[in-house]
């Protein structure tokens, strides 16, 4: 949301402009005006698989995966004669493919670009495991209509232990802080991630495991700082390795 609104601020990132929408409802005439055809995109997410683990955070547990949709259109708002708004999405033709094509590219273009926002989706998404889009169709016949339904399924850090925010999601907390439609939502984020309750490292580390007692007292504490193994070897200038 914060990527594709721009924190609501111009310049907007696609040819929707505010009109970025989440599962917050919206009433429909406040969208655009009579009878104009707008674009518009709502986001949601309908599955967080394996966010947590007990036990194994190993390199070959299995990525936590969640499944981000996209739902794009184009519509057009008209006011019916009861004084109801009501939203059609039109048949598609040629041009409005095209817009559609536009508009999906405009989505993963400011995704995958320079932002507060942005840097922080790509820290947090660290893969796709699939993305397909599909087109809209109505029940009518199966008509093809100016809409189409993008879905992720994102390959997703887990959450890190409390205690300190992120590096990555600290600049973008300090955006949505200066947005009053996420100020408060940014606070709150913010003090989740960086109260620890009082506890140290190595409890919030067991906590975090999911360990019972009696074995994280037989593990016990590293007494020095522990990195795990990335596979690499590293060479001084003289082909040396680095130790």
């Amino acid at each position: 949301m914060c990527a594709l609104t721009n924190h609501h601020r111009d310049p907007y990132p696609t040819m929707a402009g505010p009109h970025i929408f989440d599962s917050r409802v919206e009433p429909v005439q406040s969208l655009f005006e009579d009878g104009e055809s707008k674009p518009f995109c709502i986001i949601y997410t309908d599955y967080d698989k394996n966010a947590v683990l007990k036990g194994n955070r190993s390199r070959d547990a299995a990525n936590r995966n969640v499944t981000i949709t996209f739902e794009i259109y184009c519509g057009i708002v008209s006011q019916e004669e009861e004084g109801e708004y009501k939203l059609d999405v039109p048949v598609t033709d040629s041009e409005l493919e095209i817009t559609l094509d536009i508009f999906e590219d405009q989505i993963f273009r400011t995704l995958h670009g320079e932002g507060e926002a942005a840097q922080a989706f790509k820290s947090l998404v660290h893969g796709y495991e699939s993305m397909v889009s599909r087109r809209g169709a109505n029940d009518e016949g199966g008509k093809k209509i100016a809409a189409r339904q993008i879905t992720i399924e994102a390959n997703c850090l887990r959450d890190p232990i409390a205690g300190a925010v992120p590096s990555y999601l600290a600049d973008l907390f300090d955006r949505m802080e200066d947005d009053r439609d996420y100020e408060v939502v940014a606070s709150a984020l913010r003090n989740l991630y960086a109260d620890a309750g009082g506890k140290t490292a190595a409890e919030l580390t067991k906590e975090l495991l999911g360990y019972p007692k009696r074995v994280a007292d037989l593990l016990g504490t590293p007494s020095v700082a522990l990195f795990p193994s990335t596979g690499i070897v590293w060479f001084n200038a003289d082909g040396s390795p680095l130790k």
